[in-house]
């Protein structure tokens, strides 16, 4: 099995907003995109610890990122807070 279609949790959004995170992981998953939301729960209970945590992100299957990309895109997502990316590279 390649990389590309394995199911290695892919990050394809990030933001400080749990709220946010999980409106993202319902609209990929009405379109049919398995999707997940990590730290959620730790960076609500300490948001100061946020940007060391990269923020709370939404990660979907290696499989699926191109078509989860290009839901958020549609939807005006994009790829999150900007704030929250630079840890993630």
């Amino acid at each position: 099995m390649d990389g590309k279609d394995d199911g290695t949790p892919t990050i394809v959004y990030a933001t400080v907003n749990l709220i946010e995170a999980e409106q993202v992981r319902g609209l990929l998953e009405a379109r049919g995109v398995l999707a997940r939301v990590l730290d959620g729960n730790f960076v609500s209970m300490q948001p100061w610890l946020s940007g060391w945590a990269g923020g709370i992100k939404v990660v979907v299957p290696a499989g699926q990122v191109e078509e989860a990309r290009a839901v958020l895109d549609d939807a005006g997502f994009g790829r999150g807070d900007h704030r929250t990316w630079p840890r993630l590279r």
